[in-house]
């Protein structure tokens, strides 16, 4: 438990530094594009989806490599 304080601390840190990002990307960006709509207006709102990452295929009947 005493190790998760300072991870945590960390994470958070990064959390504000990736908000703070998409904040600012989102400033310059209204600045330069107003309030048009395009590509860029309309994808603000979007719900980000996260993926599934696939790890590896397999075909059946197959052996695995060495």
């Amino acid at each position: 438990m005493a190790k998760a304080g300072p991870i945590q601390d960390k994470i958070t840190q990064l959390e504000q530094k990736k908000f703070q990002k998409a904040k600012n990307t989102t400033k310059h960006a209204l600045a330069l594009e107003g309030e048009t709509i395009n590509k860029y207006w309309s994808n603000l709102n979007k719900e980000k989806k996260q993926r599934d990452p696939i790890f590896s295929l397999r075909k059946p009947n197959c052996d695995p490599p060495n």
